[in-house]
């Protein structure tokens, strides 16, 4: 076995017997409600520890309880031997059906609030939305009654998108309709909302292969939990 085959989790803190970590991912299958189902991927030791390091980022080697138990203490990024997490790490392997950030990263359903799971916009939700964009449409300019505003998903609802003021901008019915289910990430621009890369990801100087890191580990992450062992 290659002893550089890996996983990478970055554990934030540990609760009730909870672990609530996050993890490098991949497709694993698109659940009934048409969401991601993701699962920790392989990835190599060096070049993980390669990219962490464009990042700012260190991490903690993992080949045995002895480490693994420091690393649950100290918590941070970890790279786990395939070997030990195998052996030791199951629940931290487990597929996870997800919803989609607008940081193109997954969370864990069991993480999720009620309503960001559901297609219809709570009133708070709805009410912090257009105090943000107004009630103007987005895309088409047009003024509009508070009362006739829509919200839009930039990140489509039926692809796992999230039900939150991040991922929702005002738009008329009209152009509502006509972008459907089309993903235009530059309406996040024209309501000033972060998107494409978790900032937490990059620590110290933001260079161009920071930004490239971090643009594929975001594109590939999942923020989850599991009973801790």
């Amino acid at each position: 076995m290659n002893e550089e085959a890996s996983y990478a989790f970055n554990l934030y803190f540990t609760c009730a017997g909870f672990a609530y970590y996050a993890t490098y991912t991949h497709w694993a299958a698109r659940s009934a409600a048409g969401r991601q189902v993701r699962q920790p991927s392989i990835v190599v030791r060096s070049h993980c520890v390669a990219s962490l390091y464009e990042l700012g980022q260190t991490a903690c080697i993992v080949e045995n309880m002895a480490d693994y138990g420091y690393w649950v203490l100290h918590r941070g990024w970890a790279i786990v031997s395939k070997t030990h997490a195998d052996a030791h790490m199951i629940p931290w392997l487990e597929a996870r059906e997800c919803i989609e950030s607008p940081f193109d990263c997954f969370t864990d359903v069991v993480l999720t609030s009620n309503h960001s799971t559901k297609h219809r916009v709570p009133a708070p939700v709805r009410e912090k939305v257009i105090e943000r964009d107004g009630t103007r449409c987005l895309m088409c300019g047009k003024e509009l009654p508070a009362d006739q505003t829509t919200m839009h998903h930039v990140t489509p609802f039926s692809r796992g998108g999230e039900t939150t003021a991040g991922n929702l901008v005002v738009l008329c019915s009209h152009c509502n309709q006509a972008v459907g289910t089309d993903e235009l990430p530059h309406l996040y621009d024209l309501a000033g909302l972060p998107h494409s890369v978790d900032p937490s990801i990059m620590k110290g100087e933001k260079s161009a292969a920071a930004f490239r890191e971090a643009i594929k580990l975001s594109g590939n992450m999942m923020y989850s939990r599991c009973i801790l062992q």
